[in-house]
């Protein structure tokens, strides 16, 4: 859906750049998916340990570093769009390139929220609370940028920008909305429950 209000609005040149934005973010993925996994384990061994307290702290210590990691490329990615734009497409010119470096720069105020919601789904995921990714990949995608999408181009004017907009407002939403959850969840003991289910289980292990 969003691709199609990209071409509808900016064309070819609007498509370029799109194109090179989700792979370039693509490759930012790949930290915050390592931290995410490796927070996910984290919580899970902590769970098992009966200490919950401590998989809250590992989440949150993740969530940490994921959002200034990823903050920091986003600087970088600001400060540097044609330079990126034209090692991933060589040759890229004209509005293709004014389109691309706009998005890049766009995308990169966004990075820090895509560090946030890896390592936090960590969290939730690590506790057996998978149901909350998929929820919240859900809404971040038809309830907040589609939306935003649509009324960026076609009511408030900004053509294809309104997509590109849409992407990165998407994404901080989420962040802030699963971060605000997620201390929701755990003042309301989510990691104790987990704690004590993964405890129960345990224990008829053993009895087996």
């Amino acid at each position: 859906m969003v691709v199609a209000i990209v071409s509808v609005t900016g064309g070819a040149a609007a498509l370029t750049a799109y194109t090179v934005g989700a792979r370039v973010a693509t490759v930012v993925f790949v930290p915050a998916a390592a931290i995410g996994s490796a927070g996910t384990t984290l919580v899970g061994q902590n769970l098992g340990a009966d200490k919950p307290a401590r998989a809250t702290r590992a989440t949150w210590l993740g969530v940490g570093v994921g959002a200034i990691g990823l903050g920091a490329i986003g600087v970088v990615q600001y400060l540097l769009p044609e330079a990126i734009a034209t090692l991933f497409v060589p040759g890229i010119a004209g509005e293709a390139l004014t389109l691309t470096v706009a998005y890049l720069q766009i995308l990169a105020f966004g990075y820090w929220a895509l560090g946030t919601i890896w390592t936090v789904e960590a969290g939730f995921n690590g506790a057996g609370r998978t149901d909350v990714s998929m929820y919240a990949t859900m809404l971040q995608y038809w309830a907040v940028r589609v939306p935003v999408a649509a009324v960026g181009a076609f009511v408030l004017g900004w053509g294809a920008l309104g997509p590109f907009w849409a992407v990165t407002v998407s994404n901080v939403v989420a962040a802030v909305g699963l971060a605000g959850y997620f201390r929701y969840s755990t003042a309301g003991g989510l990691h104790e429950r987990a704690a004590e289910d993964a405890g129960g289980e345990g224990g008829v292990a053993a009895g087996d």
